[in-house]
């Protein structure tokens, strides 16, 4: 499977959704590559992996950034981001041949507008009051073959952004309640990652080395952060899915497994994430498989008592990309929402409309692509994805 990620040149920070693994969205927002080493969630520093030799030489960042394509049915871009009023929002970067994201946008209901036109990728979006706010990483240097040797964990607000951590680290999710702020990620200060948490800015760290943060949600007075620890071997078998409560970590499982995203609805915990290749949902602790083929769950949603997970399916072994499939889970049952190679990074729902964000195509075709009740919308005519839905 594909690698939708950070990579910290020397360790590989694993961050978004492949969601980072922070595979966050970030969006592994995001690690969809049995062959990577990351359990999911936001990498820190560096560029969204394919493998080397289809990488393109450049460089600089800014050389990596794909040609606009004119065309009748493509959303208007425009150079800032208004305030929040109602609509539906989805973050979304664009690709270069490579896969690698060079520019980092936000689509408001028809409307594409930028945040950063170089080096950069979005992991999650959010509204409160009149204020968008989206969490996501900013390369500040390249290597010359265009890996992001250092990033920064980037917050906009509004279309301002705002550096949370100076490299190397990377923003997968955020998340406000009562006024503050809460963005998650990982930052690695030289020797290892350590899964991180924002608070209005202030950063904590929530695990040592290796880990990563690729989700938050914050219900009742607690915050609640879903990611991945590392044990001391360091191999693929190695990660584990881990819940933080206020700061204290619950591991999830005893095998190779990572966390993509947390719900709070009520008295209920549920975390979406993967057990030795198959997508898991976990409900307070207990885990409930959703498929037994290969398969990832990227993110979880609760309404009416029904809860959806967003995540893709295949018939093969995981890592033949043409094999997976968009697929929405709603209450264990899956629905496929690709008819070719497809991912679900993010699901939302809103007045009985299911909202879910994801990309159909490879890194060299993908289109970033919103499906509305399973009726799939692209979202742009140029090599995109997105990471993260949200409706007011």
């Amino acid at each position: 499977m594909k690698k939708h990620a950070f990579n910290l040149a020397a360790a590989a920070l694993a961050l978004a959704l492949s969601f980072v693994s922070c595979d966050a969205g970030w969006s592994d927002k995001y690690n969809k590559n049995k062959t990577n080493n990351d359990g999911g969630g936001a990498k820190v520093g560096a560029k969204n992996a394919k493998p080397a030799a289809t990488n393109t030489e450049v460089s600089d960042a800014s050389a990596m950034q794909p040609t606009m394509e004119g065309a009748s049915d493509a959303p208007a871009m425009q150079p800032a981001m208004e305030g929040g009023g109602s609509g539906v929002y989805v973050a979304c970067s664009d690709l270069d041949n490579s896969g690698r994201s060079v520019r980092s946008w936000l689509w408001k209901s028809g409307v594409a507008q930028t945040l950063n036109s170089a080096a950069s990728d979005t992991g999650s979006v959010f509204v409160y009051g009149g204020d968008v706010y989206v969490a996501g990483t900013v390369g500040t240097s390249t290597s010359a073959s265009g890996s992001y040797i250092e990033s920064s964990a980037t917050l906009w607000k509004n279309g301002v952004p705002q550096t949370l951590s100076s490299p190397t680290s990377a923003a997968a999710s955020v998340f406000v309640s009562g006024g503050d702020v809460y963005v998650v990620g990982a930052v690695d200060p030289g020797g290892g990652q350590f899964a991180t948490l924002w608070k209005n800015g202030s950063a904590q760290t929530l695990s040592s080395p290796a880990s990563a943060a690729s989700s938050v949600y914050v219900s009742g007075g607690n915050v609640y952060v879903a990611g991945w620890t590392r044990g001391k071997f360091g191999n693929r078998n190695d990660y584990r899915a881990t819940l933080w409560k206020n700061g204290a970590a619950q591991t999830l499982s005893s095998t190779e497994s990572a966390a993509r995203s947390v719900f709070v609805s009520g008295n209920d915990v549920y975390v979406a994430g993967h057990v030795n290749d198959r997508a898991t949902l976990w409900k307070n602790g207990v885990p409930q498989t959703l498929s037994s083929a290969a398969s990832r769950a990227a993110s979880v949603f609760v309404s009416d008592n029904d809860v959806y997970v967003a995540g893709w399916e295949g018939s093969g072994a995981l890592g033949k990309d043409p094999d997976m499939r968009a697929t929405l889970w709603k209450n264990g049952v899956a629905q496929t929402l690709g008819s070719k190679e497809s991912y679900a990074n993010s699901v939302f729902v809103s007045g009985g409309d299911v909202y879910v964000a994801g990309e159909v195509g490879n890194d060299q075709s993908a289109r970033a692509t919103l499906w509305k009740n399973g009726s799939a919308q692209t979202l742009s005519n140029t090599r995109s994805r997105t990471r993260s839905v949200y409706v007011k």
